[in-house]
C-alpha cells in the first residue's frame, strides 16, 4: 500500500473532515451535466459509457495523448473540483480539514489551502502501482507523469510551518506511518498517531 493511501486510511480512521479530491474528481464529472457535456465536446461521445460513467480507459488514453489534451482536460475538470471543494470546506464545522489531491500544485489547488505536506514514491514504484490499479502500459504511465510538475518543483511549494499545532500533528503522523509503511504494517498504527487528528 502507498504512503498516500496508508495517510488516507489514517485520515478516515479519524473524525477528521476530509476532501479526497481524485475521488471527487471522478464524481462530479459523472454528476455535473455542463461538464459531461463539455468533456464529450472535446473528446467525443465515448468518453462515457451509454448509462452515463465515466469512460476511464478511453479518456485517459486520448486525455494523456499529447500535451494539448491533458491542457484541455484540466482546464475542464479542474476549476469545476476546486470550487467544490471551496464549497465543501466552506460547510465544515471543526477547527480544520484536510484535502488529497494528487495534482495539488499543478492544479493551482495548493493556494485555497493553509498547510501543504508532499508525500511522494520512487519512480518505478509509482508506475508499477499506476499500471496495475489502471491496466495501463509503462508507457502510458510515463506519459501521464512526463506531463506533471517534478517532485523538485513541487518541494519548493511545500509550505509547512512546524511551530503550528495542526501541521505538526500531521509531520507527526506521516513520519508514524513511512515508518510502519516500510514495515509492512499497515492496519496497525492508527493508535500510534493518536494525536494527529485531536
Amino acid at each position: 500500500r502507498s504512503i498516500r493511501c496508508a495517510i488516507k486510511f489514517v485520515i478516515c480512521t479519524r473524525p477528521i473532515p476530509f476532501y479526497d479530491a481524485d475521488k471527487e474528481a471522478k464524481a462530479i464529472m459523472t454528476r455535473s451535466a455542463s461538464l459531461r457535456t463539455a468533456i464529450i465536446e472535446a473528446f467525443g461521445a465515448a468518453a462515457y459509457f451509454p448509462d452515463g460513467s465515466l469512460n476511464k480507459s478511453y479518456l485517459a488514453e486520448h486525455a494523456f495523448k499529447d500535451e494539448e489534451s491533458t491542457k484541455r482536460l484540466n482546464a475542464l475538470v479542474h476549476p469545476a473540483v476546486i470550487q467544490d471543494a471551496l464549497d465543501w470546506s466552506n460547510q465544515q464545522t471543526s477547527a480544520y480539514s484536510l484535502k488529497e489531491a494528487a495534482l495539488l500544485f499543478e492544479s493551482g489547488s495548493y493556494k485555497t489551502l493553509d498547510y501543504t505536506l508532499l508525500v511522494v514514491a520512487p519512480l518505478d514504484l509509482r508506475i508499477q502501482r499506476v499500471r496495475a490499479r489502471d491496466q495501463a502500459t509503462e508507457e502510458q504511465v510515463r506519459a501521464r507523469i512526463d506531463k506533471q510538475m517534478p517532485d523538485a518543483e513541487k518541494e519548493k511549494f511545500q509550505c509547512v510551518d512546524g511551530g503550528h499545532d495542526i501541521a505538526a500533528k500531521l509531520q507527526k503522523g506521516i513520519r508514524c506511518i513511512s515508518l510502519v509503511s516500510q514495515t509492512g504494517v499497515i492496519s496497525a498504527f492508527a493508535n500510534d498517531i493518536d494525536n494527529v487528528g485531536g
